[in-house]
């Protein structure tokens, strides 16, 4: 938060997801002057601490009609989009048309050794390198990362219902285990679970 200068307010359900109303019911602040200004609002999808769980489109894009209705930024940290993709079976081109700015992480699922993709118009990326540069960034080797994020965008998306499997059948498995208090849903590749007190 030092960096970016932004104030958060959090909001959502047990499952790390949150609907339109409850976007609509925090996103103003009062007309304050020792207040923050709303200017964006930011979903994550998949959701971590919910384990995993996605949101479909139909309701992503209700939450950016609240956006839209307020004159907010819309923006989606898609760390592990291309698993919530692979599980609801929807469109790239579709969250494209939604969102503002989307992030993807290359490293989470797809096995790409470090990288992120900043998606927006070609304003907004622009203004992003200069931020970028200005916190440090810009390496004139990326070259070779950028390589192995080619790979895996082109062989290992597909791959990714695997981990899904994978994960679906630990949760099963530690379902089953006297020592285990509870295992949260699983949708994609995050497993979560609590053990016992003894």
């Amino acid at each position: 938060m030092a960096n970016s200068g932004v104030s958060v307010k959090l909001i959502g359900n047990p499952d790390g997801r949150f609907t339109a109303a409850q976007a609509a019911a925090v996103v103003s602040n009062p007309d304050a002057v020792y207040m923050a200004r709303t200017r964006m609002i930011e979903v994550e999808n998949t959701s971590n601490k919910g384990g995993g769980t996605c949101y479909t489109l139909p309701e992503l894009k209700a939450i950016g009609e609240v956006a839209k209705a307020n004159k907010l930024a819309y923006y989606l940290d898609g760390a592990r989009l291309f698993n919530a993709l692979t599980f609801t079976g929807e469109k790239p081109a579709d969250y494209g048309k939604s969102f503002d700015a989307i992030s993807v992480c290359l490293s989470k699922g797809l096995g790409c050794p470090v990288g992120s993709l900043l998606l927006g118009s070609a304003e907004f990326i622009r203004e992003a390198k200069y931020l970028r540069k200005r916190m440090g960034g810009g390496w004139r080797q990326a070259g070779f990362l950028a390589a192995a994020g080619i790979y895996a965008l082109d062989n290992n998306i597909d791959r990714l219902h695997e981990d899904h499997e994978k994960a679906s059948k630990l949760a099963d498995c530690l379902a089953e285990l006297n020592y285990i208090e509870k295992v949260e849903p699983t949708q994609t590749n995050i497993v979560i679970f609590t053990l016992k007190d003894q």
